[in-house]
């Protein structure tokens, strides 16, 4: 029996919406640049149900005992989760365990370096044993990175230009020169190194990239296209050098990888010879959010972003069949770019399903005393669940009128609602990281509690 058994109706959830699109696809993936390692292939659009079980499939082919060693993994590093999350909740911000844990939760989510993982959740447990870490936050005189307790040079990246937009949307420079990409800001290092991450042979290297590649993407797009983040790096930040062919080699790139049949940008992953891309809702979120000059065809956004409504995170917009705020905040935002490109049909869905989110996120996940209630699933601290919780909030116009892009309606307790969070908030007595940025949020909205 082969490998593989895909239903013969792979693209059949696509068809529904983009089919006339896929004669199209195809030939411009056979000639998109994207050098020999696809030089005989042609990627086929992957039924979103078949992802997950292929991803299974290949790390058991790498390590035969990946499932129960996985488990093993997962049951560590949710049990130091909970005594992670419990110290944050008595106001400490753990930086330096919260940089060990996102790392750990990728290790063992997305690789099968069982050495490497036990090494990093090994460090968490210790790392617990000391709540004042708020100095690893702090910049580095070396090479002006951020990021100090990270091993994986992408999450050092990410954490770099983290700290980068914060500080340029004070307009404040950084106080040592950050040299920390240069030489990985070059056009043919760049490219090479993305065309290696674009395409994850897990049975061969026991390494999905995905969550890799969207981060280093994710930093990339922020980095180049963010106006006012391009325009305070070239202008304010010492010692880095952000060329105009680099940028220039990011967006070949992106124009290659974008998937014509849906719009969407995403993973691909290689088994039995063959290639198959799979369009990725948070991969394609950070390039919509922060270089939307870039999308060539709203409507096909709107389509495929709506036909994946039901689906399973990444590929759609639910976690374990509910709601959660992190993906409903991107998607927000999404349709909101979107908006003056969407049918009166399409805005009138549109309005239904935000509609939907915003009850799902008052009678569900936010709780009378101001709080926001665990997905462990999907947030990696205490402050990320208020900052998704207060961002999506912010975004549907709950409290700010000028945001309510998608109705008319009032909310009349909207304010009260801000305040109560504001005030849970303080209790924690947590300032830094994300839960800065939801403060700031609140403080924009209702400065009066």
């Amino acid at each position: 029996m082969p490998r593989h058994n895909f239903r013969s109706d792979r693209v059949a959830m696509w068809k529904r919406v983009l089919c006339r699109l896929l004669p199209v696809a195809l030939l411009l993936i056979a000639a998109a640049p994207l050098s020999a390692v696809l030089a005989e292939e042609r990627p086929q659009l992957i039924d979103l149900d078949d992802v997950g079980p292929l991803i299974a499939r290949e790390f058991a082919l790498y390590d035969p005992d990946y499932k129960a060693n996985r488990q093993a993994r997962e049951s560590k590093l949710a049990d130091l989760s909970r005594s992670f999350v419990a110290l944050q909740e008595q106001g400490y911000t753990m930086s330096c365990s919260h940089m060990i844990y996102i790392e750990a939760k990728w290790l063992v989510e997305y690789t099968a370096d069982w050495a490497r993982t036990d090494r990093r959740l090994e460090a968490l447990a210790e790392s617990l044993k000391q709540t004042d870490q708020d100095s690893v936050e702090d910049q580095s005189p070396e090479d002006g990175s951020w990021g100090g307790c990270f091993e994986a040079w992408f999450m050092k990246v990410e954490a770099t230009v983290y700290h980068l937009e914060w500080l340029a949307d004070r307009g404040t420079p950084p106080k040592y020169p950050v040299t920390f990409l240069n030489e990985f800001l070059q056009p043919d290092a760049l490219t090479a190194y993305l065309q290696r991450l674009l395409v994850s042979d897990i049975a061969d290297k026991g390494v999905d990239n995905r969550s890799e590649l969207g981060s280093i993407t994710a930093s990339l797009t922020t980095i180049f296209f963010k106006k006012h983040v391009a325009k305070y790096l070239r202008d304010q930040v010492a010692g880095l050098s952000i060329e105009d062919d680099t940028v220039a080699a990011y967006q070949k790139f992106l124009d290659s990888w974008e998937d014509p049949a849906t719009g969407y940008w995403g993973a691909w992953y290689a088994s039995d010879g063959k290639v198959y891309r799979a369009p990725d809702l948070s991969l394609t979120y950070h390039q919509i959010a922060y270089h939307p000059q870039g999308i060539g065809d709203w409507r096909q956004i709107i389509d495929t972003t709506m036909a994946i409504r039901d689906r399973p995170y990444p590929y759609g917009w639910m976690t374990h069949g509910h709601f959660n705020n992190h993906n409903n905040y991107d998607i927000v935002r999404t349709l909101k770019l979107a908006w003056p490109h969407a049918t009166d049909a399409e805005k009138q869905a549109i309005r239904k399903v935000i509609g939907t989110m915003l009850q799902w996120c008052l009678n569900h996940s936010l709780k009378p005393d101001g709080s926001f209630k665990s997905d462990a699933a999907f947030y990696d601290s205490l402050g990320a669940r208020y900052y998704y919780g207060v961002s999506f909030l912010d975004e549907v116009g709950y409290w700010n009128k000028a945001n309510r892009f998608w109705t008319d309606e009032s909310f009349a307790k909207g304010m009260s609602i801000c305040c109560a969070i504001k005030a849970r908030i303080h209790k924690t007595g947590m300032k830094g990281g994300v839960m800065a940025s939801a403060i700031q949020k609140l403080n924009h909205s209702c400065p009066a509690c």
